[in-house]
Parts: structure tokens; sequence; C-alpha cells
């Protein structure tokens, strides 16, 4: 975060809410600090959208079978 950076968060089987209280500790870290670094993206692609890197942390069969060539056209 001290190098401004910016992190886009999907995840196909958890809600943004749920992503919101995992990202602050359910609570015991202020959201309002973070808020402004983080976007919950709806999709895996929207998530692609524009970024310098791209980390997947999960076995999901979404992220096996998607189109990877699609997303590396809209990676900044």
């Amino acid at each position: 975060m001290s190098e401004k950076a910016r992190i886009t968060v999907y995840d196909p089987q958890v809600t943004e809410s749920q992503i919101w209280l995992d990202l602050t500790d359910y609570g015991a870290v202020p959201a309002e600090p973070i808020k402004p670094h983080f976007t919950i993206s709806k999709s895996a692609l929207e998530a692609c959208k524009d970024a310098e890197a791209i980390v997947v942390c999960t076995e999901w069969d979404e992220f096996k079978q998607l189109d990877w060539q699609q997303s590396e056209s809209s990676v900044g």
C-alpha cells in the first residue's frame, strides 16, 4: 500500500461484503484507509482489465477454463 498499489479482487464463490470482511479482519482493521486501494470485480476478465500483473490464488474451475489470451489483451 505504501507504493500506492491498486488491487482488484474477484472471487466467484464469495460475496463482495464477505471480501470486505476478510480484508478488514472482520472489522478489526478500519476499511476506510484501504478502500481507495481495492476494487471488487464481478468477473475474472473485468479484474484483469488494465492490470500490470495478475495473481491467481485459487483452484476454481472458472480460472482453469478462462480464455487467458482474451485477458492478456486487456492487461495494461
